[in-house]
């Protein structure tokens, strides 16, 4: 029987001493090419019964997913407590958990910097039974997500006091949430990714009725039918392509993709599993052809639900598409590019024309985020390390602007009436009571569309340079040409704001404020400092994004 002395400096020899002093990093060594790859796959053929061999197994890097996991279960506990022994949870039970939870991304958010810091600059890859991988890339992505949430947490006690609606539950599907996100990042097996884009849709499924109301059930059952049928095509591409090549392992997939000397030597099964792959995909993403629920979801969300899906999860699904695409499927496949050749300008055209008469805000950022996703696809479309390289790019500082444009515009409410806007045109008013909001939202606006010198400039300047070196000169036309039509309505904003007729001005009636807390103004002042001077920061962004881009092959 092993002692609790003993057991306790086998956890902090396994944890904290082994795992640090055994990594040997190489942070001069050479920038990792899809053809100069050192991967270091820890080898576990002992007994799980030895205590000593269990806890090293996880040692530092699976950190996070523990501390998460514990902590749902922690929470779950409680929650179940206070509807059985309270009946209802008061408020201060809901201000104990936010605060708890607040706590807990914080911890998670400082140790998955950590943890990417001691992988930085380095070509090393830490397998686990080639289902998880952890890498500056994994921890990097982890972190973002950690530093995300803790904003949305604020959102959603924005919200809370607001509405004081029940709100307990939100927590538990949340966390259960950024679990399966951390997973996902992780995952090298496509049987393992499947459980985690479930585990996820689950959540979020629950999430997004959180309104109540009659509408929002029928858009939330819509949501929840179509993605099931997401879901199926999903499953049966991997069905499909575990038949032809009887493996799911990314590794395993790659190695027999480049085994094949041609696109037509690939048998036809294996052409439709990848295609149904990444259409299921589709939906998690919200692109065309699989976009209808994206405006009806994000509408009738609550507003911290509707952040989450636009930043959050599209971050993580876009990701996981680059991921698949580049890293795991030969981005040189013909078909493949097709296919994501009419899902980036089916995009791009819905959501330029769904948002060129929309007037209520949600209606915009539901179009907007369509669009969007459609320029990011344009990385694949030209099927080179440039254009993947600048989709990765752009996504980044997208996801910057959106959860800096949405924290701002979805927090302000009339202050006799105490509503939300709805419209752009209750924003008319808005610059003679607050004049540096309504810059910043400008900044934020003009950003999105793509003018200089905002960060949005670079990011699609660089993807219009990319198409062009894939000498895809009709794509970049019709890009350019739609993103001239999205100037109308970014700029009809910009005319609510600015240069509406005033004559009827009432201060009293009319007055427009922010209601949020601390965290979230200094989020919104931190991001458009990164917007206005992104040139300032453009060296040491390309840095981090060349190393994140260059662990991310690290599969290979």
């Amino acid at each position: 029987m092993m002692d609790i002395l003993t057991f306790f400096s086998i956890i902090f020899k396994s944890f904290l001493v082994t795992p640090i002093f055994n990594i040997k990093l190489n942070f001069n060594g050479p920038k990792v090419t899809r053809n100069n790859i050192l991967i270091y796959t820890d080898q576990y053929d002992k007994d799980f019964k030895d205590w000593e061999y269990t806890i090293s197994l996880l040692k530092v890097w699976f950190l996070p997913e523990l501390i998460l996991g514990f902590s749902i279960l922690v929470l779950i506990t409680y929650v179940t407590y206070i509807l059985i022994i309270k009946k209802k949870p008061k408020h201060t039970d809901v201000i104990y958990i936010t605060k708890q939870v607040l706590r807990l991304f914080y911890v998670l958010s400082s140790l998955t910097i950590l943890l990417a810091w001691l992988l930085a600059n380095s070509k090393k890859a830490i397998f686990f039974k080639n289902f998880l991988l952890f890498n500056f890339f994994t921890l990097s992505i982890k972190a973002v997500i950690s530093i995300l949430s803790i904003f949305i947490i604020y959102l959603i006690k924005i919200w809370y006091m607001r509405h004081r609606q029940n709100i307990i539950e939100i927590y538990i599907l949340f966390l259960g949430s950024i679990f399966f996100s951390f997973f996902l990042v992780s995952s090298t097996n496509l049987f393992f990714t499947y459980l985690s884009l479930e585990g996820i849709s689950m959540q979020s499924y629950t999430l997004a009725i959180f309104s109540f109301t009659e509408v929002s059930i029928d858009i939330v059952l819509k949501y929840f039918l179509l993605g099931s049928l997401a879901s199926g095509i999903l499953l049966y591409g991997i069905s499909l392509i575990y038949g032809v090549f009887n493996t799911l392992d990314y590794i395993s997939i790659k190695n027999i993709l480049l085994s094949y000397t041609s696109n037509e030597s690939l048998p036809i099964v294996s052409k439709l599993g990848i295609l149904l792959l990444f259409l299921g995909l589709l939906f998690k993403v919200g692109a065309y052809p699989m976009h209808v629920w994206v405006p009806g979801v994000y509408r009738n969300s609550p507003t911290p639900i509707t952040i989450f899906f636009a930043t959050i999860i599209k971050f993580i699904m876009t990701l996981l598409v680059l991921r698949l695409f580049y890293v795991v499927f030969d981005s040189s496949l013909d078909f493949l590019k097709i296919f994501f050749l009419i899902s980036a300008v089916g995009s791009m055209v819905v959501g330029a024309l769904g948002a060129f008469k929309e007037l209520k805000v949600k209606n915009f950022i539901s179009y907007t985020a369509i669009n969007q996703a459609g320029f990011i696809m344009l990385g694949l479309c030209c099927q080179t390390t440039l254009g993947i390289y600048y989709a990765l790019y752009y996504l980044f500082i997208y996801i910057l602007l959106t959860i800096g444009f949405l924290s701002l515009i979805l927090n302000l409410f009339q202050s006799l009436t105490r509503k939300p806007i709805r419209f752009f045109k209750d924003l008319k008013y808005f610059c003679k009571n607050n004049t540096s909001a309504s810059l910043v939202l400008s900044a934020f606006i003009l950003s999105f569309a793509g003018l200089p010198p905002f960060a949005g400039f670079f990011g699609k300047l660089y993807m219009y340079f990319a198409i062009a070196q894939a000498k895809m000169f009709i794509l970049l036309l019709i890009t350019l040409l739609l993103n001239i039509i999205s100037l109308y309505y970014y700029i009809r904003i910009i005319k609510s704001l600015w240069f509406e007729n005033l004559i009827d001005f009432d201060k009293k009636t009319l007055v427009f404020r922010l209601t949020t807390v601390l965290p979230i103004k200094f989020l919104i002042f931190i991001i458009t400092l990164l917007n206005i001077f992104f040139l300032y920061f453009l060296e040491n962004y390309d840095i981090f994004i060349n190393n994140l881009f260059s662990s991310m092959l690290l599969i290979n």
